[in-house]
């Protein structure tokens, strides 16, 4: 029973680690998007779906950063772009328990 413990214990501790960093790298994307560096912007937030691929606003912010590239290539000239939101979500979520 103590071994199950923490075992559950560890996988908590190993997503928060991941929820974390996945953040940090996020809002580094951010940045790197709004100082109009799409390349970089979308490298940091293929890391942070790395760490955390479930994360919806991690998911968000990659999709909404790939849609201007998209939008580069004739078939789809004239694509707008929306915004997107965080999300206050921890990585592994509801694998515990």
């Amino acid at each position: 029973m103590k071994e199950k413990l923490a075992e559950l214990l560890r996988k908590r501790d190993k997503a928060a680690e991941n929820t974390l960093a996945g953040v940090q790298l996020n809002n580094q994307g951010a940045e790197f998007e709004k100082a109009g560096n799409l390349r970089r912007a979308l490298e940091k937030y293929r890391a942070a779906l790395d760490l955390c691929p479930e994360h919806v606003g991690f998911r968000v912010n990659f999709a909404v950063a790939l849609l201007p590239a998209r939008a580069m290539e004739p078939r789809h000239r004239g694509t707008t772009r929306g915004g997107a939101t965080g999300s206050r979500q921890q990585c592994g979520k509801g694998s515990i328990g």
